[in-house]
């Protein structure tokens, strides 16, 4: 099957897997995109709805958008993980050093402590 009075472009791009493939398409629709194989066209149609019914021209304009949106978004998450570093470096250096904490009659406080809290499970048992 032959396309007749085909006015979009022929190109031959280069895939990874697969070697060399002849492609086709309308510059002023994206919409399809035919493969060339054994003389054979073989029609796949795109997925992105948001590119259906455009030119080549306003595809690409909305890729380079979109490209510059993710990096200013980049841009400003590294600005932001930089104040969040300062913001706890600030917060860390504020806090008094573990020196100043007193240990002294720690064992006295351990104890008293345990006594609070603890339970006798046996004192309601019987012998």
């Amino acid at each position: 099957m032959r396309k007749k009075n085909f006015k979009g472009r022929c190109e031959k791009r280069v895939i990874a897997k697969c070697g060399e493939v002849t492609v086709a398409y309308n510059p002023e629709d994206v919409t399809s995109v035919w493969l060339l194989e054994n003389g054979i066209y073989a029609k796949f149609t795109i997925i992105e709805s948001r590119f259906k019914g455009k030119d080549l021209t306003a595809v690409q304009s909305l890729q380079t958008a979109q490209r510059d949106i993710v990096k200013g978004a980049n841009q400003n998450n590294l600005q932001a993980q930089i104040n969040l570093a300062r913001h706890i470096e600030a917060i860390a250096g504020s806090v008094r050093s573990s020196a100043d904490v007193s240990v002294k009659n720690i064992r006295d406080n351990r104890k008293r402590e345990q006594r609070k809290h603890h339970r006798n499970y046996m004192k309601g048992a019987k012998p």
